[in-house]
């Protein structure tokens, strides 16, 4: 979603007499856009967020991806991780204990990548390992992404919230992977959860949730909350 639009549906929250979430952790980062002023905090490995303000707060929460797999000369790219973001989540004055899945690791069958969370308000599944030699898509469940195959297909499933289907697999190397998804929550664009692509023997960058190429490692998941300040 574009960072207009963000700014537009926070700007509604303060015109509708809706306050702002604050935590009390050191914050990542800080930026002003369109005259509004934020902090975030970005979790890359588990810890505890405390918020000493009820009040709203957006939300990011990416699973590890999923590993890509091989046998002999059949590849798969691994599944993204299932991706979650709210821009209008409730946030009571709590301490919330976040989890930050990691990627799976290659094999065959690749492992899937591991689930993110973020106290009992989200909790959104790792990728499904690619699984080569088996002729179709590995189907995602419960937010995971799907994993590739053996064969030239390209899983068209999409898990339960964004979770991204790998790219195609088989012995003619296909690149067909989907493209995750562009997010602005830190004020720059980032896309997050793209499914691994049997074409490459790369491993998922780490806290984007990508899935990993054939016979690699899927990337860290990862957890980012905003608020106004």
């Amino acid at each position: 979603m574009a960072i207009n639009s963000v700014l537009k549906g926070i700007e509604d929250r303060i015109g509708n007499g809706l306050v702002a979430a604050n935590f009390t952790n050191t914050a990542t980062g800080t930026y002003s856009s369109g005259g509004n002023n934020y902090k975030y905090i970005t979790f890359t490995g588990s810890g505890t967020l405390t918020v000493n303000q009820a009040g709203y707060a957006d939300v990011l929460i990416v699973g590890g991806g999923g590993a890509g797999a091989q046998t002999s000369n059949d590849y798969a790219g691994g599944g993204s991780g299932g991706l979650y973001y709210d821009e209008n989540i409730f946030l009571e004055a709590i301490s919330y204990t976040v989890t930050v899945g990691g990627g799976g690791s290659g094999g065959n069958p690749a492992n899937p990548g591991v689930t993110s969370s973020l106290g009992t308000v989200a909790k959104i599944g790792g990728g499904m390992g690619g699984y080569a030699n088996n002729g179709y898509p590995r189907r995602g469940i419960n937010g995971y992404g799907g994993g590739g195959s053996a064969g030239g297909f390209a899983s068209s499933d999409i898990g339960a919230t964004y979770g991204n289907g790998a790219g195609a697999g088989g012995t003619v190397f296909g690149s067909n992977n989907k493209d995750g998804r562009s997010i602005s929550i830190t004020g720059s664009a980032v896309t997050y959860a793209t499914g691994g692509t049997a074409s490459s023997s790369g491993a998922g960058s780490a806290n984007t949730g990508n899935g990993g190429g054939y016979a690699a490692a899927g990337g860290s998941g990862i957890v980012v909350v905003r608020v106004l300040t």
